[in-house]
């Protein structure tokens, strides 16, 4: 049984020009100890729908309909209450600008042993030796010294190391990391993924890495999911989508992004055109404007997520098409 799994996730603004459905009908599971990466273009749905799985969706959006099931237990009939005893304690994020997440005006051992005095109702002192031995688990030089420091006082990758370990402060069941590596250079973001790939092992964690960088992705996540406009247009294990993408824009994907498992220099190919608003319903496959391989069927009607070889899905009706097109000249 999955540890998590998300069924037909429809989020959803309500705004004055009309409803953006922010995510639209996302299937996916995640199983315990492995990582799924989420990947796609800014706006697809990546971060509203780790948004909505910790139930923390901004007004005016929703979660219009589906259901979140996290150890068999559908997240959206939970009360306030329960749903703040599992934030924290049995499922974490780690947000893409530690800046912006950390208070300013405490210091980073408070904000770590705040959580763990709340999720594990044990005294301050405890709350402070677990803050400073997770600190130390995540490799911060002189954790006693930088258990005083404020956010403002460390360097971005430090930030960072902190703000995993408060997410790993009480060993939740899930992970979820939104862009952690956006904001670091090469070595720092190194630094960090080996970081969490050994804090995996620790602790049996499984995570959702939501993150724009395939490089990353083939790094560390066993599966992948490429959202487009709000919807899963390809799934499989890494290798395989790697090695032979089903759907033009994960084509695309991997053309135009430089790859940190590449070691040739390649000419990148940008994706032509921009992403659909997400007011309207497709009534056509939502990638068609901007797809190399489009015929008049593919204007019609929206295609299904489908199996297209054994573990892989894709939502293309053309699917047999896309490997040819996605090999690039060295």
């Amino acid at each position: 049984m999955p540890l998590l799994e998300i069924q037909d996730l429809q989020v959803q603004f309500f705004t004055d020009e009309g409803i953006v459905r922010a995510v639209d009908g996302l299937s996916f599971s995640v199983e315990k100890g492995k990582t799924l990466g989420i990947v796609g273009e800014s706006g697809c749905g990546k971060s509203m729908t780790a948004l909505a799985t910790m139930r923390l969706i901004p007004p005016p959006g929703k979660v219009a309909s589906g259901k979140i099931l996290f150890e068999n237990q559908n997240l959206l009939d939970l009360s306030e209450s329960d749903m703040h005893k599992i934030r924290g304690k049995k499922i974490s994020v780690i947000f893409q600008d530690p800046m912006t997440s950390l208070n300013p005006v405490f210091t980073i051992g408070d904000q770590i042993s705040e959580a763990i005095q709340i999720h594990k109702r044990i005294g301050k002192q405890m709350a402070k030796i677990e803050a400073i031995q997770m600190l130390e688990k995540v490799k911060i030089p002189n954790p006693v010294e930088r258990y005083q420091a404020y956010p403002h006082q460390l360097s971005g990758g430090m930030r960072q190391r902190a703000m995993i370990a408060m997410a790993l402060s009480c060993s939740p069941s899930l992970l979820i990391a939104d862009e952690p590596t956006t904001a670091l250079d090469v070595t720092v973001q190194a630094q960090i993924l080996d970081l969490m790939k050994e804090l995996q092992k620790e602790f049996q964690t499984s995570i959702i890495l939501i993150t724009h960088n395939l490089g990353i992705v083939a790094d560390i996540c066993e599966d992948v999911m490429v959202m487009y406009a709000g919807r899963a247009v390809e799934k499989a294990p890494s290798r395989l989508l790697f090695k032979s993408p089903k759907h033009p824009y994960t084509a695309g994907l991997l053309t135009s992004l430089p790859r940190l498992d590449e070691t040739q220099d390649r000419r990148l190919i940008p994706i032509d055109g921009q992403p659909p608003t997400l007011r309207e319903k497709a009534n056509s496959c939502t990638f068609a404007p901007r797809c190399k391989l489009v015929i008049p069927q593919c204007l019609q009607s929206e295609p299904d997520l489908k199996m297209v070889e054994p573990n892989h899905e894709a939502r293309c009706i053309l699917s047999e098409k896309v490997e040819v097109q996605s090999q690039v000249k060295r």
